[in-house]
């Protein structure tokens, strides 16, 4: 099909010079439907499946085939295939030069692009490649490839440079970071693998990252836990403890008002009789009504007590004595004087009774 597709003059050509393609695969449309692994095209590391071509050596091929796309991909080996290409993912027109050779190439594995400044900067790396590998990463800017400065160079320019035969080594120099930093990169040419294995070794280092993301989220939920469970037993513990300090304070207040309280009737003054003119009769001494035993009282409040039990007996004997003291220093008493009856009394008597009479 490719022989007749070229016609007698590609023929011609393919006798004299060995033909060779780029290693790619388009549909209908002419999207990437596959990229040969170990092609040209997988070494430059550019195209993706999805990418549109638009022209081919500054021809346009809108309405082309991929048959009818084929000669003009098609070309002497080692020479260079250069196409437009409209970026699946960014919608972004592209410019793409590609050494033609049946013979695998290796690369880097990194995506370029070229930015407003001229500067080439890295969209992307190919899991596994070279440049993953070597420590290359998004936003780096490629300073120098080999010892070539590459400001102003078109990322066609640059991709020879970066591919090679597999196993050689390229030396490039990334800005990195807000601040620029200079960052020296020794990187391994290395055959790319197709989109499929790529893709596959993409999802499956996703895969890996998001489990061990899982279980580091999983490990921090945990040990919040932990740390939720020890501080709300701290604060249950601290509730307890603030309990006891409270009641124990409690009991200290009321044992000393009750100790206050018996304090102050213990020591309530006696108040003494006044004096009598005439001889009192011998207080009798009554016995004391035996109090209650306080129930648990303390060794201050027993001791209270006992002091005030000591102070009514000395106030009751003062009182004794002092009662003793004024019957010695009163006067007999006089006899009692006999009853005079009065006088005139049965006159009187007498008189009332004839008023009585008469009336009747």
């Amino acid at each position: 099909d490719r022989d007749a597709s070229l016609g007698e003059e590609g023929r011609s050509n393919m006798s004299k010079r060995p033909q060779a393609g780029i290693g790619l695969r388009l549909n209908s449309k002419l999207c990437v439907q596959e990229i040969v692994q170990g092609g040209p095209a997988a070494a430059a590391g550019v195209i993706q499946v999805g990418d549109t071509v638009l022209t081919v050596g500054g021809q346009d091929v809108n309405g082309y085939t991929a048959t009818q796309c084929i000669p003009l991909i098609s070309g002497d080996e080692g020479s260079y295939c250069e196409l437009n290409i409209r970026k699946a993912e960014s919608n972004v027109v592209m410019p793409v030069r590609i050494c033609r050779g049946s013979k695998p190439q290796a690369g880097v594995g990194c995506l370029l692009q070229r930015n407003e400044a001229g500067e080439l900067v890295v969209q992307a790396v190919n899991p596994g490649g070279g440049a993953m590998m070597g420590g290359v990463q998004p936003t780096d800017i490629l300073e120098r490839v080999n010892g070539v400065n590459m400001l102003g160079k078109t990322v066609r320019d640059a991709v020879p440079m970066m591919a090679g035969e597999e196993g050689s080594q390229v030396k490039m120099t990334v800005l990195r970071g807000g601040v620029r930093a200079r960052v020296e990169l020794t990187l391994t040419r290395a055959l790319l693998a197709s989109p499929a294995e790529a893709h596959a070794s993409h999802a499956q280092s996703q895969k890996v990252a998001a489990d061990k993301a899982a279980a580091v989220r999983k490990a921090a939920e945990e040990k919040a836990a932990a740390d939720k469970k020890v501080a709300d037993k701290a604060v249950a513990d601290k509730a307890v403890a603030d309990k006891a300090v409270a009641d124990k304070k409690a009991a200290g207040d009321k044992a000393a008002a009750e100790k206050k309280a018996a304090e102050a009737k213990a020591t309530k003054p006696v108040e003494e009789p006044p004096a009598k003119k005439k001889a009192q009769a011998p207080v009798e001494e009554k016995a004391a009504p035996k109090a209650e035993a306080p129930k648990e009282l303390t060794d201050d409040e027993k001791r209270a007590v006992k002091r005030a039990e000591i102070q009514r007996r000395v106030d009751e004997a003062k009182l004794k004595q002092a009662a003793e003291d004024v019957a010695a220093a009163a006067p007999a008493a006089a006899p009692e004087a006999a009853p005079v009856k009065a006088e005139g009394a049965p006159e009187a008597e007498a008189s009332k009774k004839k008023k009585n009479k008469k009336k009747k």
